[in-house]
């Protein structure tokens, strides 16, 4: 965890350099009310420290946007006792639970409060088949229960007016369920980049704002590509 002194340092430097924006990876690395397990001995940040670095950094006119994990990655937090109502393996979440809901809303409650942003990020890459295989893939949400999970977490910053932002390795892989299910009322971003030989480089679709790591610039173009051709046909 980058200490709150060294994180100060950082958003100097970066001030000088410009920047606007910088996400903040917490995974389980903040407080929680009612959770004190919750990034136990992980060297967390307070309530307080969170709003302090908040303020510091709007006072250069950046935006610091809490980086969270949700439905799983979750390894170091449900490592203690007092979490096991709510893990389906060590790394994560029960699905369909209100236990699980419950302690989702409560980490809402926690970055929501700390920061301006009203952008949260949400993680969600880890919950897949090619990343749980080790689990012999029974951890996996199916459709139905990824979406049921998954709209429950889009109430969530509606509630908060914030707007969710996720990994899209599983849209990427389900590009149908994406065109069929995704809710339309909220407004979605697709910002890809290395894309000379595309000259549309943003695309508004519908809520969620998808971020996609591509070793290469090749690997980048075909995803766009696919991307583009499945959901004009849709």
């Amino acid at each position: 965890v980058l200490r709150p002194e060294e994180l100060y340092r950082f958003i100097d430097i970066l001030a000088k350099m410009g920047y606007n924006t910088i996400q903040l990876y917490t995974e389980d690395t903040y407080e929680v009310e009612g959770e004190p397990y919750f990034g136990y001995q992980r060297g967390r940040y307070s309530v307080k420290e969170m709003r302090e670095l908040d303020d510091y950094a709007d006072s250069f006119g950046i935006e610091l946007i809490p980086c969270i994990q949700t439905l799983a990655h979750l390894t170091t937090a449900l490592r203690w006792e007092c979490f096991a109502p709510y893990s389906d393996t060590a790394d994560i979440l029960l699905a369909d639970d209100d236990r699980t809901y419950a302690l989702i809303d409560a980490m809402f409650a926690s970055v929501t409060s700390c920061f301006r942003s009203r952008r949260i990020h949400l993680g969600m890459d880890e919950e897949t088949a090619q990343n749980q295989y080790a689990y012999g893939y029974a951890v996996v949400r199916a459709e139905p229960l990824w979406l049921r999970d998954f709209y429950h977490m889009v109430d969530c910053c509606e509630r908060e007016n914030a707007r969710p932002w996720i990994w899209s390795d599983y849209f990427y892989g389900h590009k149908e369920l994406f065109a069929k299910k995704m809710q339309k009322t909220v407004q979605q971003q697709v910002k890809l980049t290395l894309l000379r030989e595309l000259k549309k480089q943003v695309l508004t679709l519908s809520m969620i704002q998808f971020t996609k790591w591509l070793a290469t610039k090749q690997d980048t173009v075909r995803h766009l590509k696919d991307f583009l051709r499945d959901t004009s046909a849709n």
